[in-house]
């Protein structure tokens, strides 16, 4: 009984909850009513705007303090590389010196182009600009202590002759070192003219000049002079090798010019007696002829690890492009005409890169003309 009344008190009470959802009907009018419980309050545009050119203004402010703060880094590290730049009284030591500060002065300005443009990070602009002040000074450094080494060394020597000796050989050493640029790490390294030295960075420049002077200078040279007989050796070699291709592609050339000369010649025999009927029969049995077997060529290329040079490539498409390249029309002498002059006008034996192409279409052909001798 229960259960009864329930699901009467339901049935009843179902259309009431049912129609508490409102669903739009185009055909309907809707009556949309919004009441606004605060009062009105309108819009200070004015405000907005300069609410709006304020922080616009302070970014410009903050972009322009951060362009004046990377420029002064920029201007104050070149001034520190040349104010703290400390010479010598040994001028070929000095004119090495030099030229490393040319590159360091070089690489600054590469750096601020390149953060002023936006391709360098600000922070990766503070580090480069910082590291390559402290690896020039490391470097002047350097230079520093092979002048004091040879200081010492002269007053080791004591004897003049042997001093002149020693002078020479140090002469040689600095000024087989070219010039200077900077590696992929961020470091120095240095160019050598007329010796070889297994290391050439700039942790290693005071160890070869060291070393060279104190015997093995003989060695570096010897090394040099090795090497350059060995490029001469490899530039003859490859002279000779160029050579020798030249010639084989000449003896290439006059073997396919006589082949396409026997051939065609083959077939002028064969066509220039056959009737016009026979003609029509003997072209099509030819052309087909030729597609078996360039059907054939691309299958076998492909089994053996062949792909076409050119995506989409397929067999129809190498197909008509092979036809159309040689097979595409005839001259009077029953000539097809793509043997001697591709679309630009030009023999494709005037290009290495055709011969195989040509000698293969020349055998295809020759092979159906055996068979109608």
């Amino acid at each position: 009984m229960k259960i009864l009344l329930l699901l009467i008190l339901f049935l009843v009470g179902w259309p009431k909850i049912s129609n508490t959802q409102t669903y739009y009907n185009p055909s309907n009018k809707v009556d949309l009513t919004i009441t606004i419980r605060e009062s009105y309050k309108p819009i200070d545009y004015n405000k907005i705007g300069r609410d709006f050119n304020t922080v616009i203004q302070n970014e410009i402010q903050r972009r322009e303090n951060l362009m004046r703060y990377y420029d002064e880094i920029y201007y104050q590290t070149k001034n520190a590389v040349y104010s703290s730049t400390v010479l010598t009284t040994d001028n070929l030591v000095n004119s090495k010196i030099l030229m490393v500060q040319e590159i360091v002065i070089d690489y600054l300005d590469i750096y601020n182009r390149l953060l002023k443009s936006g391709s360098m990070k600000p922070n990766e602009y503070e580090s480069n600009v910082r590291n390559i002040y402290y690896i020039y000074m490391n470097y002047n450094q350097v230079f520093l202590q092979i002048v004091q080494y040879k200081y010492n060394k002269d007053l080791q020597l004591g004897n003049q002759t042997k001093i002149d000796e020693h002078n020479i050989v140090y002469t040689n050493t600095l000024k087989s070192i070219k010039s200077f640029s900077f590696n992929k790490f961020g470091g120095i390294e240095y160019v050598l003219e007329g010796l070889i030295y297994q290391n050439n960075t700039s942790n290693s420049l005071y160890e070869f000049v060291f070393n060279s002077c104190e015997g093995g200078y003989n060695t570096y040279k010897g090394n040099w002079d090795k090497k350059l007989r060995d490029d001469l050796v490899s530039l003859e070699n490859a002279r000779k090798k160029k050579e020798e291709e030249i010639l084989a592609q000449k003896k290439e050339l006059e073997v396919i010019n006589a082949f396409r000369k026997s051939t065609f010649e083959l077939r002028k025999n064969i066509i220039s007696g056959l009737s016009e009927n026979e003609r029509k029969k003997f072209r099509k049995e030819e052309k087909d002829f030729i597609i078996i077997k360039i059907e054939s060529l691309y299958d076998s290329m492909k089994q053996n690890g062949w792909f076409p040079p050119k995506k989409g490539n397929n067999k129809n498409q190498v197909k008509r492009e092979i036809l159309k390249s040689y097979f595409d029309k005839e001259n009077q002498n029953f000539e097809f005409t793509g043997f001697f002059h591709d679309f630009n006008g030009d023999d494709p034996l005037s290009n290495p890169n055709n011969y195989n192409m040509v000698k293969f279409c020349l055998g295809v052909l020759e092979l159906f003309l055996k068979t109608k001798e």
